[in-house]
């Protein structure tokens, strides 16, 4: 089952080596929905990044993470 969420969520995010990070959420079109974060995170801190999706609609959107040595997809649900 994929994450249900409405409005709000939290990712957390922890990366082995300091290293810039972007993370996205996009639509099941492929368009950017919002840059949640852009920026460095240091080595094995946990970064906590709120996602208040209220002003978009119901449906499933795509959390994407990428930083210098990874990239990670995760789809997550929107129910209002």
């Amino acid at each position: 089952a994929l994450p249900i969420f409405n409005p709000m969520t939290k990712f957390t995010l922890t990366v082995a080596k300091t290293q810039n990070v972007r993370v996205e959420i996009y639509n099941l079109q492929g368009q950017l929905v919002t840059t949640l974060f852009n920026g460095q995170v240091q080595a094995k801190e946990v970064n906590t990044l709120n996602f208040n999706a209220a002003n978009l609609p119901s449906g499933t959107y795509i959390y994407q993470a990428m930083g210098e040595t990874f990239k990670a997809n995760k789809k997550i649900v929107l129910v209002k």
